[in-house]
């Protein structure tokens, strides 16, 4: 699987003498991450969430995101977390951005923590 990222990698952007070939990269990443490889997972969901070399896919980005985050990354977990935060390949659920945010600052995410102050604000002007 780790072979296949590497590949999948340097197919899809391009590198070390071989021109880009998104299409093929874009196939060994999620031959990849069908695995189980977290670091495939997360290179889709940036692919899907940037729309590089492809459209944006939100529900793309999503899935990848909910696969990789029980692997502790806390980037993954705040991307998430951002997901949820702002309706991206989910319905916007304010009280699982705040979940994942809080998740993320555990695994060491430290920018998550004004997202969390940020969230706590607009559920309680909410609640009141």
């Amino acid at each position: 699987a780790k072979a296949q990222q590497l590949l999948g990698t340097i197919l899809y952007a391009g590198g070390f003498g071989i021109d880009a070939k998104p299409e093929e990269g874009l196939a060994w990443l999620k031959k990849s991450a069908e695995q189980g490889y977290t670091p495939a997972m997360i290179d889709l969901s940036d692919i899907y969430h940037e729309g590089l070399h492809i459209e944006v896919d939100y529900d793309e980005c999503f899935r990848w995101l909910l696969k990789a985050a029980p692997q502790g990354d806390g980037r993954v977990m705040n991307n998430l977390a951002s997901c949820y935060d702002e309706g991206l390949g989910t319905i916007k659920d304010l009280q699982q951005a705040l979940t994942w945010y809080r998740k993320a600052v555990n695994a060491g995410y430290f920018k998550a923590f004004e997202d969390i102050q940020r969230i706590k604000q607009q559920l309680e002007k909410a609640s009141h």
